[in-house]
């Protein structure tokens, strides 16, 4: 056996989720998601400015198939093809919707068969990078760069009936907004500060999704490692 621990922060108690109750379009498809970070699990419980719960639980992975785009087997063009082709975006400009289908196309991974993926969260500061990037307004270093939020940053993603059934809840506390409301704030605001440096600074000799759709650049090119 081999336990690990993991939160989810919500405006309710969920003491016995199921794969029925999996969110539909969320950043990895349909599964519930966790985190490893108490503190990430209270700020998202909070994230409108009111009270929440921590819901906290147990789940053993020692023969669950996980799938973790954080290792070096993948890179960040795999978290964003993932992302893109799990939620709903209105994609009005043609060349933005020219560059989202290569993306999708040739650096999505095959999530099938995986019981949990592991990855970076989705939220508006992620996607904020992300159409970033896609609009070519900063290169593929200072994306990578910029998701680096550690694990704060970082879900857990229970994807298939195993993983639901090696899940045990734990405890329960409420997440007071005075506290990680804040925190969330503030988080954001650090996150855009970094932002605004790298397009200050630039990277003229960086690599741009221009540069990748022109040369048709494919997820095992070095340039990308």
């Amino acid at each position: 056996m081999s336990l690990l621990t993991l939160y989810h922060g919500s405006e309710k108690i969920i003491s016995m989720p199921d794969p029925e109750s999996a969110v539909s379009f969320n950043d990895f498809g349909p599964g519930f998601y966790l985190t490893e970070s108490r503190e990430a699990a209270g700020q998202w419980a909070c994230h409108l400015g009111e009270a929440g719960f921590i819901n906290k639980y147990e789940i053993d992975i020692e023969n669950l198939k996980i799938m973790d785009l954080q290792s070096s087997e993948y890179i960040i063009l795999n978290w964003l093809a993932l992302i893109l082709s799990s939620r709903k975006f209105r994609m009005a400009e043609a060349p933005f919707v020219r560059t989202v289908e290569y993306i999708i196309e040739n650096f999505l991974p095959d999530i099938s068969g995986y019981d949990v993926i592991k990855g970076n969260r989705g939220d508006e500061i992620y996607f904020y990078f992300a159409n970033a990037f896609l609009k070519g307004s900063i290169s593929y270093r200072q994306f990578k760069l910029l998701m680096n939020l550690g694990p704060i940053g970082e879900q857990f993603v229970l994807k298939s009936e195993k993983a639901f059934e090696n899940l045990s809840f734990v405890s329960l506390e409420g997440a007071d907004p005075a506290y990680f409301y804040p925190k969330r704030l503030g988080r954001n605001k650090n996150a855009m500060a970094n932002f605004y440096a790298e397009i200050d600074i630039g990277d003229e000799e960086g690599i741009y999704i221009g540069d990748i759709l022109r040369k048709d650049i494919k997820a095992d090119d070095e340039c990308l490692r």
